[in-house]
């Protein structure tokens, strides 16, 4: 009697220990991610860049939107994007803009989305010391 009791819980105790597992979660969904949209140069407050010609002392950054894929939670996402052929990455956990302030180089600048190959171009020409002769 007291073997048959003793395996009535320990039955009971591995029922309940393997119908729970680490991976539920109680809403049966998956989180969601963002996904890039958009890529472009901006001034660094985020205002559109409305000139050709681009001011040496002012501050240029990169900005990227974001629209959210699947249903649930927002996962932290990584954005992989590059300037001028060199990789960076903004992490994003809403959806929306985020900028990333950037140095332009003399000439043409391009700002590229890694996964969806949209890109953005913006010619910066430095002007060199030169003195006006009469």
């Amino acid at each position: 009697m007291k073997s048959k009791f003793i395996c009535v819980i320990v039955c009971s105790f591995f029922m309940i220990a393997t119908s729970c597992s680490s991976d539920d979660d109680g809403g049966g969904g998956a989180d969601a991610s963002l996904i890039p949209i958009s890529i472009q140069f901006v001034n660094e407050n985020g205002t559109p860049i409305t000139s050709d010609c681009l001011d040496i002392n002012e501050n240029y950054a990169v900005q990227i939107e974001t629209e959210m894929a699947g249903s649930g939670a927002i996962a932290a996402t990584q954005i992989q994007y590059t300037l001028n052929g060199i990789l960076y990455s903004m992490t994003f956990n809403q959806i929306g803009v985020q900028r990333q302030p950037v140095v332009l180089a003399d000439g043409q600048n391009i700002a590229q989305l890694v996964t969806i190959g949209v890109a953005d171009e913006i010619r910066f020409v430095i002007q060199d010391d030169f003195e006006l002769v009469f």
